[in-house]
């Protein structure tokens, strides 16, 4: 028997949905639910339960009110299926604003199983059957990504200006190796959105030596390399501006290392007027910026980035007969900005005149050592073999 939903449902999605959704994921985490563990395979059939109190002897409102829970119910548990633990935990307040109001356009249809009555109260168990490419184009409109996928790392350079005095840590890398109050704060906003900010604190020895861009306000081209170095997905860069009386202006760009564009512009001002020597005040208004433009970003990083975790491999390359450490940083340029693919190049082992890098490149090995092997810029003839055990080195002759 079809039941066709009524308005207490959506009443009820509006302003009960966060404490349901708050109570189910208590019981759902652990080990989901007795109604999700007796789902049919096909995914897009639930069972859920719904209850309401039976007021003033009105039966037929208390049945309308416990079919809305069980709908409720058995959306939340489809998107806890489709998002995982983590994904729902990082997306939660997402979902509770701008995905569980709109639920019922994410059910096709449901029927009622089995009923029970008290004196108090009435109980429904229904079979929902839900819209599947419904939810999925919601789910991607507001950039939530189903399954437990990595978290996106993330860098950020961002040249900060406090009056006259100015701070940007990629000039000198050592000097700068605490970060600045932006930095502390996006670090912050950014970290609680689920993504995974880097610490360069501990980067690579060789980062001190990167000194192609040392420049103030950070560019695209320098972002992207920094990205490449840091092995960061995306990499946020611009410019924050505290001015001597004391307003605030951020304006940041996120791009996308992988395929080396600009993927989204954000800008936000608070005119503040904050004392300059006030340093609490002004990173309290900082954080209150950085958890308005993480939300603005949230959708705009997850959707542009689309290089997926899963399709990028990471494998070690050994470089032999090196005669000095700069026949190897020149490799590794070449690999970060001649060869389309490669994310990361970190050494892992000296010995002799060897090095072995860890390399992250999407396509697989075999295709990465065709590219550079085949690349009419490459610094230096090689040859390519394998040892005893199996492993890659190429060979400068």
């Amino acid at each position: 028997m079809r039941v066709m939903m009524n308005k207490t449902f959506e009443s009820i999605l509006k302003t009960g949905a966060a404490i349901l959704l708050a109570f189910s994921l208590v019981l759902l985490l652990p080990g989901i639910s007795m109604a999700q563990s007796e789902q049919p395979q096909e995914g897009r059939e639930i069972l859920a339960i719904g209850t309401s109190a039976i007021a003033g002897g009105n039966l037929a409102q208390a049945k309308n009110q416990a079919i809305s829970v069980a709908l409720l119910k058995g959306v939340e548990i489809y998107l806890l299926n489709q998002l995982g633990n983590q994904g729902m935990v990082q997306n939660f307040e997402r979902i509770l604003e701008e995905i569980i109001p709109n639920a019922r356009e994410g059910i096709e249809n449901f029927n009622i199983l089995a009923e029970n009555r008290t004196d108090r109260e009435y109980s429904v168990l229904l079979k929902i059957k839900v819209n599947q490419e419904m939810i999925a184009g919601k789910l991607r409109e507001k950039g939530i990504s189903p399954g437990e996928t990595s978290a996106i790392k993330l860098l950020f350079m961002v040249l900060e200006t406090v009056g006259e005095l100015k701070s940007h840590w990629w000039s000198d890398v050592d000097a700068y190796a605490i970060m600045s109050p932006t930095e502390l704060a996006l670090d912050r906003a950014f970290q609680e959105k689920g993504f995974d900010p880097i610490n360069r604190a501990s980067s690579p020895p060789e980062i001190a030596f990167f000194s192609q861009f040392t420049g103030t306000k950070p560019s695209l081209e320098e972002a992207l390399a920094w990205g490449k170095l840091l092995s960061a997905d995306v990499v946020i860069f611009g410019v924050s501006r505290i001015a001597e009386n004391g307003n605030i202006s951020v304006d940041l760009e996120a791009a996308d290392v992988a395929r080396g564009i600009r993927i989204c512009k954000e800008t936000q001002f608070e005119e503040a007027k904050l004392d300059l020597g006030n340093m609490d005040k002004i990173f309290e208004a900082l954080q209150k910026i950085a958890v308005s433009l993480s939300t603005r970003f949230y959708a705009c990083i997850v959707q542009g980035t689309e290089v997926k975790k899963e399709e990028v491999e990471q494998f070690e390359i050994t470089l032999s007969g090196l005669r000095t450490s700069k026949q190897f940083m020149m490799f590794k340029d070449f690999l970060l900005n001649a060869v389309p693919g490669v994310t990361s190049v970190i050494p892992s082992r000296i010995q002799g005149n060897s090095i072995t890098a860890s390399i992250q490149y999407t396509g697989g090995k075999e295709k990465f050592l065709g590219d550079v092997m085949n690349h009419p810029k490459l610094p230096f003839p090689l040859h390519l073999s394998r040892s005893e055990e199996g492993k890659t080195i190429l060979n400068l002759e």
